[in-house]
């Protein structure tokens, strides 16, 4: 058996339910820092920590009657400032393992494309609080 975690292995969820049709994601965990930069020093003193933030995206067939906004990912525009903040998951089915746990999520974008001799896609952009990964299971 492979180690490597591949495309077939995984599985995407959103508060636990399996993204059917996702066909890719892509996560980014930030870890911003600033240049401490003093007089008479061309080069910074240090970095400072100041920030941390996580986002990510995935893509997937679109699906009649499996929007975004039925499914529950995306409110409807009169409940944007009362959404809730969902849990996203991305695991490893033969390893039985959580490769990637976001808490704290809410949409940021939805975008679609369809063209004449393909199928319809669409991506999904959010935002989270929080990102932890396999080591802390």
């Amino acid at each position: 058996m492979s180690q490597v975690f591949t495309g077939v292995r995984a599985v995407f969820k959103i508060q636990g339910t399996p993204i059917a049709f996702a066909s890719n994601c892509s996560y980014n965990w930030n870890h911003n820092h600033q240049a401490v930069e003093v007089l008479d020093k061309l080069e910074p003193t240090e970095y400072a920590e100041i920030g941390y933030t996580v986002d990510f995206s995935c893509t997937s067939f679109r699906v009649a009657d499996k929007s975004a906004i039925q499914l529950g990912v995306q409110p409807v525009l009169e409940a944007i400032l009362t959404q809730p903040e969902l849990v996203v998951e991305l695991q490893d089915k033969v390893a039985n393992k959580t490769i990637l746990r976001i808490t704290g999520v809410k949409m940021q974008s939805r975008s679609g494309t369809v063209d004449a001799r393909g199928t319809a896609t669409e991506t999904w952009s959010f935002v989270g609080l929080r990102a932890t990964d396999e080591s802390t299971d």
